[in-house]
């Protein structure tokens, strides 16, 4: 792992830490599931970013002004936020059209995010169609 995303993760309470290691281990199972390549982690605006070159890059971060919520961010000129909220009106709360909010006790085992997870991953692929293919 890179030094700066170590101490960027080192940043945080441990519980968010062990939570945002959870997301980063998703998001790497789903890349790998879905042929996406390697996930390139990276810091983009001070946040956790994960990217493929199928994709969008998928950024999650955590707020000690909001400190009961995880954030997880998409591109804001994308589709994918207003497909999260048609599919999943009540799975999440949403922040515009660049980020889906999850309280801390969120099971990261739903359907419904490994699915967000997956147009993120796949983005470039389906942009073309209605509600991304969903």
């Amino acid at each position: 792992m890179m030094d700066e995303i170590s101490e960027k993760l080192t940043s945080y309470p441990v519980p968010i830490t062990g939570k945002l290691s959870q997301l980063r281990d998703l998001i790497g199972k789903i890349a790998q599931e879905n042929q996406c390549g390697p996930v390139e982690e990276s810091l983009k605006w001070g946040q956790l970013s994960y990217g493929v070159k199928t994709g969008t890059s998928i950024r999650l971060d955590w707020q000690s002004d909001h400190e009961d919520r995880l954030y997880f961010y998409v591109h804001c000129q994308t589709k994918l936020v207003a497909t999260y909220r048609e599919l999943y009106p009540e799975a999440f709360t949403y922040e515009g059209n660049r980020a889906l909010v999850m309280p801390l006790d969120y099971d990261f085992k739903r359907p419904e995010l490994a699915h967000c997870i997956q147009l993120a991953l796949t983005y470039k692929h389906r942009k073309h169609l209605p509600m991304l293919g969903a």
